[in-house]
C-alpha cells in the first residue's frame, strides 16, 4: 500500500530576522544583528559559497561598515586596497584618463577593496560563525511565504535540495531578499522589477592567472575604452586558484568584455572565446591561466518597493528598541541611492565605454579632460562617491523614472570569428 506523506515539518525556534541568500549583503547584515544578540536565520539554495565572478569593487563608502562590524582587520590581510583608483584606457593599454583614490582624502580607510566576492562571503561567513544568535543553512531554496498581517510571525517555505519531501517552514518577525538580481523573495511580494536589461549583448567575466601590473604596469581597476572590444581588467586581490594546479600563486585577474547574445553558451565556449577576446588585453601573451568564465546580462533595475509588509529586499534584490517605521526609511533610502546615484554613475561609465562618436563620446571628452587636467574634479568626484548612501535615512522615496532606460541602447558588439 502507498502511503502519501503530505505533512510539512516545522521548525521549533522562531527568528527575529530570516535572511534569504548568503551572499555579502545577506552575510553582513547577518553579522551585524548576531553582533547584537539577535536570532537570525540566515538561508542559502546552495551547499556551499559559491565561486562567480561577480562584484569584486568595495567602493569607500562600505569602508566604514566594515570596521565597525569588525572586519577591517581581516579584509585588509585578504583584500587589496586600492590607492590607485581607476584607470581609462584605449584597447592598446594606453592610459587616457585617471581616477585616484588617495588614503589622505578618502580618510583613514580610503579606497577601494578589491576581493572576489566568494572569497568576501567566506571571511564574513567565518566571522558570522562566532555569533551563537546566528544559525546559517545551506542547501534550503525559499519557494514561499506568507506574511498574515494578523499573525505575530511571518512563516517562510524553504525547500531542501534534493529530498522530494525536504521542505521546511521556519518563521520570523521580518524577513530579508538578499537573493540577488533574480529574487525569489521579490517574486513571491510580487514585487515587479523596474527598469531595463541590456539584452543586446551579454557579459562574459573571466578570471586568469597573469601579473597585468608586473607585465605591463597597469593599475589594479582599469577600463577599456572602444566601441567594439570595450571592457575590464581588474586585480581580484587574489592570487592563484587554479584547481588542477594549486601551487600556481600568480595574481588573480578579472577579464570582462562584452559580445553578441547569439553566441553557444557553456563554460568551455566562453573560454574558447574568450582565449581570442583577451589577446587585446595579454598583447599575445599565452603565459597564463584561466580559472573561470561565466556570462552575465547588464541590468539597469531596481525593485518598484523595497519593502511590503514584513519583507524587505536588499542588494541586488532590490536594485540591484527602534520604530518600525525606520525599517522602511532605510530600505527607501537604500532604494533612492540606487536611482540617483548608483545606477546613473554605472550608465554614465557604460556609455563612457562603448560610444564612439556624438553627444556621449563628446561627455567622454569632458569628463576625461577634467579628471586630467582639473586638480579639483577628482577631488570632488570622490567625494560624491562617499556620499551616495545617507546614514539618517532622510530621504523621501523617488518614483521609478517613467523611462529609466531608452527602449534600445545601441552598443556595437564584435562578431567574434570562433575559428580563430
Amino acid at each position: 500500500m502507498l502511503h502519501l506523506n503530505c505533512s510539512f515539518t516545522i521548525a521549533q525556534k522562531t527568528y527575529d530576522v530570516i535572511i534569504v541568500g548568503a551572499g555579502p549583503v545577506g552575510l553582513l547584515v547577518a553579522l551585524r544583528l548576531g553582533q547584537q544578540g539577535i536570532p537570525t536565520l540566515v538561508l542559502e539554495a546552495h551547499h556551499e559559497l559559491l565561486p562567480t565572478t561577480r562584484a569584486m569593487v568595495y567602493m569607500p563608502m562600505i569602508n566604514r561598515c566594515l570596521h565597525e562590524l569588525g572586519l577591517t582587520e581581516t579584509i585588509q590581510k585578504n583584500a587589496f586596497l586600492n590607492h590607485d583608483g581607476v584607470v581609462w584606457r584605449d584597447i592598446e593599454g594606453n592610459k587616457l584618463a585617471q581616477l585616484p583614490l588617495s588614503p589622505e582624502e578618502g580618510g583613514q580607510f580610503g579606497g577601494t577593496y578589491q576581493i572576489g566576492q566568494a572569497r568576501m562571503n567566506q571571511l564574513i561567513l567565518t566571522e558570522l560563525m562566532k555569533c551563537a544568535s546566528v544559525d546559517v543553512k545551506f542547501g534550503l531554496r525559499c519557494v514561499g511565504i506568507e506574511d498574515d498581517a494578523s499573525a505575530e510571525t511571518i512563516k517562510v517555505m524553504a525547500h531542501q535540495l534534493g529530498l522530494p519531501d525536504g521542505d521546511l517552514f521556519f518563521e520570523g518577525k521580518y524577513v530579508l531578499g538578499a537573493d540577488g538580481n533574480a529574487s525569489a523573495v521579490r517574486r513571491m511580494m510580487c514585487i515587479p522589477f523596474d527598469g531595463y536589461t541590456f539584452a543586446e549583448f551579454k557579459m562574459i567575466g573571466m578570471d586568469i592567472l597573469f601579473d597585468f601590473g608586473k607585465e605591463f604596469d597597469w593599475t589594479p581597476l582599469n577600463f577599456f575604452v572602444n566601441p567594439d572590444e570595450w571592457g575590464i581588467v581588474a586585480f581580484t586581490g587574489q592570487h592563484g586558484g587554479a584547481a588542477h594546479a594549486p601551487e600556481d600563486k600568480r595574481p588573480q585577474w578579472r577579464v570582462a568584455f562584452v559580445e553578441p547574445v547569439d553566441l553557444p553558451t557553456g563554460t568551455e565556449e566562453y573560454i574558447k572565446r574568450g582565449r581570442l577576446r583577451i589577446k587585446n588585453y595579454l598583447k599575445d601573451r599565452t603565459d597564463y591561466e584561466i580559472v573561470r568564465a561565466e556570462s552575465y546580462w547588464l541590468h539597469q533595475r531596481c525593485a518598484a518597493k523595497a519593502r511590503k509588509g514584513r519583507v524587505m529586499l536588499a542588494g541586488d534584490a532590490l536594485h540591484h528598541g527602534e520604530p518600525d517605521s525606520v525599517l522602511t526609511d532605510c530600505a527607501t533610502s537604500r532604494r533612492d541611492a540606487w536611482l540617483n546615484a548608483t545606477a546613473k554613475f554605472a550608465l554614465g561609465n557604460l556609455h563612457r565605454l562603448a560610444d564612439a562618436e556624438g553627444e556621449q563620446a563628446e561627455a567622454r571628452k569632458e569628463f576625461f579632460d577634467k579628471l586630467n587636467n582639473d586638480p579639483g574634479f577628482p577631488k570632488a568626484f570622490r567625494k560624491n562617491l562617499d556620499s551616495m548612501m545617507p546614514e539618517t535615512f532622510e530621504l523621501k522615496s523617488a518614483p521609478m523614472p517613467e523611462k529609466m532606460m531608452p527602449e534600445t541602447f545601441e552598443i556595437p558588439v564584435k562578431t567574434v570569428d570562433v575559428a580563430g
